[in-house]
């Protein structure tokens, strides 16, 4: 039809519009003569010239808008027919003043369901494409979206079918594609999903994408008996062609829809766990060990040609590909109502180490395998801290001992003794006796002769005991030179095994590299100057040992025995007065030998001076010791802290192929929320602390089950396990707390023993607390910001579905069973249609829904409609079309919609609010 547009100018004749009317063809052709021959050309009806083909040709110029309005108003036509205006082809109403007539413009576009051009510019105008204009002026302009077709105007029939031609009618390599069915109800979907159903090019993306990768779309399923099975139900007989872009499988519930995903996903060899199925199960189809089900097998036939088929009694082979990703409602359910998912956290892996490129796995088949490879010598660092951390801990835990209330209260008990005892020891002091009176010369004579003697006796005695002593400290020290000697030899060992262990280790790499292993590292290990020390330092004991005997020549335990018996025969030669002096002098410095034994020495435990100077470093030196080794062990965390961030470093490169994708997704990252990162988090450390080393019925900070996890929570929360000065201060804290009580407002001093299970030590605890084994570097998916395990059950679903929509890297099918199941409707629509739309563009999809925003605003290319005739042996029937087919479009508002009225009882409470 055509329509002339007058100038409001010049009153002459302006541009011809030669808009076209496309007629639904259900309607019998009589409606549509009767229709056309109603249209009016300068107020008289076609009727009268209809027969005049002249007339038809050159006069009948119809008005624009009474032609549309007039088919509007007739009730068997007004929703069986569509407006296609040209646009800049012939006729079209680009050529309309926009300037002068712009308004009239804006009208004829905005009465018309399709425009005609094949011209990008105009494609993408009419699509709100172009950035010049916003949302707000092109709702203004046209109220929605409008479809550009091009008629390939073939005149000739050796034109190939559906090719474009250019202004001067010749063939151009453009087709127009409308994926849609080919009938009325197809074309009225464009109109709906403008720039999903239409592509005017050479050959549609997907096309391309589907025969460059044909092994990767499934195009048939048929379930079928492999033999007759007497008197059992009927079940399965179906061949079912699928879309190569999204299926939507619907149905009332237990009509067979999660029945035909199990089947499906097991003939395309799933790794998915059978655990997660809801029909191949031993309580449903598989009961009986599979008797019934064996009968069974299904095919699947990919679109090179390739089949694939399984019995339905049997599992996928894990030890084969995997050609599907199936998700099924349980595994989705799970996801969504842990926190946590070792299955999850698998499939994240595997699909992170999908965008790793080749060249940078290095030959590893796997992400952990790939995180050991980069990080195995920081692992062996962390080892090298740790026990340098457990080292100090020792240290530390021997000076808290010295600094607890009860070793100063002992102390001072001890002094307190020993002064006791010291006093006890003066009052028993031999009572002085005088030296004898003058005696004559000759017994002065005598007497000074053997007091001569004695005195020599008792020096020579005196050079014994000192001799003795000087041998036992020296074969002390010699003793713990000799352990000191072996040890480092065996240090020595250990280093030169470890040597040959990491040549043994890093041959290989040697050997890719064409490095001689010599030349780049070698070890020179001479021991023998270590041996003579030992050797040497082994006799000196020995001698030491000789001196310390109780005989032999070298004894000098026996040469002091003998010189005291000589030493009192001499006495015996004395007179009374002489002898009784002579002992009175032995007994004295018997006294004076046993006072210095107790007052002693600061180096001497048991002694007084040694406790004075313990008492002295509890309350002057070892408060500053302590203090040292707790930065010293606070320095060397630092550094264990460092190891576990360049860990985390090896992450971050690694992923970096993951971030940038969500980077430069502005639907994943803008729209969605989604964003991956790693980070150090901390992980078990309640469970482990209350499970291995503190129990909470015991007094102290963290006693009682519930309001002691509560308050160890209370110090995780708001830690930043990221940032090391944040760690520092955690693990400072919950050391503190094991040393003070601080449920009571005095805070009093705890002994950590006292809190911890049995048979563990302190040791234990301050190790597990500074080593840091419980931070952990994780990479992490978030949905607005928030982890995983701080989301909701329906924001997990929505996460884990965007994530194997939009960053999977997997091209084979992805088959899902009802993902709404844990979502709100705004989320599906707002959410998961952009992601699912922009998905099926480069992989198949199939899934199982009640809901219409994903069927339908989804705009599924098939709709699989599921029922099982119980009524008949229990056949199952599987009914496919696309959304347009009647058929299809009646199960879906039944199924989707709760029916129609019901449907439209909704919509009138919506239009009237």
């Amino acid at each position: 039809m055509n329509n002339i547009v007058i100038s409001k100018h010049s009153q002459k004749s302006g541009t011809r519009i030669n808009f076209h009317i496309i007629f639904d063809n259900s309607l019998s052709p009589d409606d549509i003569e009767n229709a056309i021959k109603s249209f009016k050309v300068n107020d008289e009806k076609i009727s009268s010239h209809y027969n005049d083909s002249i007339y038809l040709l050159n006069d009948a110029a119809v008005d624009y808008f009474a032609t549309i309005n007039e088919l509007k108003s007739e009730k068997t036509l007004r929703n069986s027919f569509l407006i296609w205006l040209p646009y800049d082809e012939y006729g079209g109403a680009d050529e309309v003043d926009p300037v002068n007539d712009r308004l009239f413009k804006q009208r004829l576009i905005n009465n018309a369901n399709i425009i005609g051009s094949s011209n990008k510019n105009q494609i993408d105008f009419f699509l709100w494409k172009n950035q010049k204009f916003t949302e707000q002026q092109y709702k203004d302009w046209f109220g929605k979206k409008l479809p550009c077709i091009k008629g390939s105007d073939s005149h000739d029939s050796n034109d190939e079918i559906g090719q474009l031609k250019d202004s001067n009618s010749k063939p151009v390599n453009k087709f127009c594609w409308i994926k849609a069915d080919p009938t009325f109800e197809g074309l009225k979907q464009i109109c709906n999903e403008p720039e999903d159903r239409i592509n005017i090019c050479d050959t549609p993306d997907k096309i391309k994408t589907v025969t460059n990768n044909s092994t990767n779309y499934l195009s048939h399923i048929n379930i079928s008996k492999v033999g007759t099975i007497s008197g059992a139900r009927e079940w399965f007989d179906n061949d079912i062609p699928l879309n190569f872009d999204m299926v939507a499988i619907i149905g009332n519930k237990g009509e067979g829809k999660s029945a035909l995903t199990d089947i499906m996903a097991t003939a395309c060899n799933t790794h998915c766990l059978p655990k997660y199925f809801s029909f191949l199960t031993s309580k449903r189809f598989r009961e009986k060990n599979g008797k019934f089900a064996s009968n069974f097998i299904a095919e699947v036939t990919w679109a090179d040609g390739s089949k694939d088929s399984i019995q339905l009694d049997q599992d996928p082979d894990l030890n084969k590909i995997e050609k599907v990703k199936y998700i099924p409602q349980t595994y989705l359910d799970s996801i969504c109502t842990e926190t946590s998912s070792d299955e999850f956290q698998k499939e994240l892996r595997s699909i992170i180490f999908s965008h790793i490129p080749e060249d940078n796995r290095l030959g590893h088949n796997s992400l952990e395998d790939l995180i050991h490879y980069h990080s195995e010598e920081l692992e062996q660092q962390l080892d090298s801290f740790r026990s340098q951390i457990s080292r100090i801990n020792t240290e530390i835990i021997g000076v808290e001992i010295q600094l607890t209330p009860e070793t100063l209260t002992k102390l001072l008990s001890e002094k307190k003794e020993l002064e006791q005892k010291i006093s006890a020891h003066k009052k028993g002091k031999p009572k002085e006796v005088s030296k004898p009176s003058e005696p004559t010369k000759e017994e002065q004579k005598k007497i000074d002769a053997v007091n001569k003697q004695i005195k020599a006796v008792q020096t020579q005695i005196e050079l014994l005991e000192n001799r003795i002593e000087s041998a036992v400290n020296y074969k002390k020290a010699v003793t713990e030179r000799i352990a000191l000697a072996r040890k480092l030899r065996t240090k020595l060992e250990g280093f030169e095994k470890s040597f040959e262990q990491l040549k043994d280790d890093t041959a290989d790499d040697f050997r890719i590299l064409s490095l001689n292993i010599p030349s780049t590292i070698s070890l020179t290990l001479n021991l023998s100057s270590l041996e003579n020390k030992i050797g040497r330092l082994s006799r000196q004991e020995i001698k030491a040992g000789e001196y310390l005997s109780e005989s032999g020549t070298r004894s000098l335990v026996m040469k002091k025995q003998q010189l005291a018996e000589n030493a009192e025969k001499l006495q015996e030669t004395l007179d009374a007065p002489n002898k009784k002096y002579q002992a009175y002098l032995k007994d004295l410095r018997e006294w004076e030998k046993i006072l210095n034994k107790i007052e002693g020495d600061k180096k001497i435990s048991g002694t007084l001076k040694y406790v004075e100077e313990q008492i002295r470093a509890i309350k002057n030196d070892l408060p500053n010791k302590l203090k040292e080794l707790e930065i010293k062990r606070s320095e060397q965390a630092r550094n264990l802290f460092a190891q576990i961030e360049a860990i985390r470093q090896i992450y971050n490169q690694l992923f970096k192929p993951v971030q940038d994708l969500i980077a430069n997704n502005a639907l994943i990252k803008d729209e969605l929320g989604l964003s991956f990162d790693s980070s150090i988090m901390i992980a078990n450390f309640i469970s482990v602390f209350f499970g291995n080393y503190i129990s909470q019925g015991k007094t102290g900070t963290f006693m009682g089950k519930v309001e002691g996890s509560d308050r160890l929570e209370r110090l995780i929360e708001g830690v930043d396990f990221g940032k090391i000065d944040e760690v520092i201060v955690f693990a400072e804290e919950i050391t503190k707390s094991l040393k003070q009580n601080l449920r009571d407002e005095k805070q009093p001093f705890m002994r950590v023993e006292d809190q911890l299970r049995k048979d563990v030590l302190v040791q234990g605890v301050y190790d597990f607390i500074w080593s840091f084994d419980y931070l952990k570097p994780q990479y992490a998916l978030k949905l607005d910001d928030k982890y995983l395990t701080q989301l909701s059950p329906g924001e997990r679903g929505t996460l884990l579905l965007i994530f194997y929509l939009l960053v999977d890297k997997s091209e084979y099918p992805i088959i899902v069973d009802q993902p709404e199941e844990n979502l709100d409707s705004q989320t599906v629509y707002t959410l998961l249609k952009p992601v699912i739309k922009d998905v099926k563009r480069r992989r198949q999809i199939i899934m199982v829904t009640h809901h219409p925003n994903i069927a339908v605003a989804c705009d599924a290319e098939q709709i699989i409609y599921c029922e099982i005739d119980r009524k008949n042996s229990y056949k199952v029937n599987y009914l496919g079309g696309a959304i347009e087919s009647p058929q299809m479009n009646s199960y879906v508002v039944d199924v989707l919609e709760g029916t129609r009225p019901a449907f439209d009882n909704r919509d009138a409470k919506y239009q009237n609010r």
